[in-house]
């Protein structure tokens, strides 16, 4: 087992769902001394199952979830008060005994909220967790965590209390699903949520060119060489005797009629743009006065 490792995915499973495990923290907490430590099982058991519900269902936490392992009431009142007694009387010897139970125990908590174990069943299965992944290394964990969890307490006055129990709870269920041989489900939850990829754009429509014109020459189609009438305002191209453009609605004065092909023999140089104007023909002769 990677120590180091486990301890960052528990902070990442603590991190991703911050907000409720700190103010579920809280309400146990408070409930907790209220009820004389009777809910502090059960409300850090939903705590623990929101934990789970991030690994096995990728779900994320509700602020509601501390009071989600109720149903457990009382397996996870009998396994704390148990595990509370017997480690407490297990360091009133010499601390060792106390640490070797706490390491022995480390996975009954997941274990009945994850497998829906019995206290005494949970007992046993956590234990042989252990025994197979290293007694030394769960003792060294346990070390950590209460020696975490003791100077963050002491530096905020005890109210750092609400970041410690959640992270502690993380880095149990880290290292729970460790030891199952589930890393590959453990690292996916522990993965900051991938954005879904952008849907492509609509392409824009296409728009149909109009009619070509030749450069130099406007109103020419280019496929006939036919001089088309134009709208003075909107220069779209009108069929032939229009007297309103179908473009702006201006009326065209006059109407428009089609001339000859640029190339034509008919057409004049003018129309083809190669050259100036004709001359205007000359004005008839003054009659000769009678002498």
């Amino acid at each position: 087992m990677d120590i180091g490792k486990i301890l960052e995915n528990g902070w990442k499973l603590f991190v991703r769902d911050v907000g409720p495990f700190v103010v579920g923290a809280i309400i146990a907490a408070v409930l907790s001394v209220v009820s004389l430590g009777i809910l502090w099982g059960p409300l850090h058991g939903g705590l623990m199952k929101t934990a789970v519900r991030r690994v096995r269902e990728d779900r994320t936490a509700d602020y509601g979830d501390v009071f989600g392992a109720l149903d457990r009431f009382w397996t996870l009142f009998g396994a704390t008060l148990l595990m509370v007694v017997l480690v407490g009387l297990g360091l009133l010897f010499l601390i060792i005994p106390g640490l070797l139970l706490a390491a022995i125990w480390f996975y009954v908590y997941p274990l009945i909220i994850d497998k829906r174990m019995g206290v005494f069943e949970a007992m046993s299965a956590s234990k042989e967790l252990v025994a197979r992944n290293g007694l030394g290394v769960h003792v060294a964990m346990v070390v950590l965590i209460a020696l975490a969890a003791g100077a963050v307490s002491s530096m905020t006055g005890g109210i750092g209390g609400v970041v410690a129990a959640p992270l502690a709870i993380t880095v149990i269920v880290a290292a729970y699903f460790t030891v199952q041989g589930d890393e590959r489900v453990l690292a996916a939850a522990c993965s900051p949520a991938q954005p879904s990829p952008a849907a492509a754009s609509p392409a824009a429509p296409t728009v149909e060119a109009g009619p070509q014109r030749v450069s130099g020459a406007p109103g020419i189609d280019q496929s006939s060489g036919v001089m088309a009438p134009h709208c003075s305002q909107c220069g779209a191209s009108l069929a032939a005797g229009s007297e309103f453009c179908h473009i702006c609605g201006v009326e065209v004065s006059g109407g428009h009629e089609a001339h000859e092909p640029v190339d034509s023999p008919k057409a004049s140089g003018r129309e083809r743009g190669d050259g100036p104007p004709p001359a205007p023909p000359a004005p008839p002769a003054s009659p000769a006065l009678p002498t």
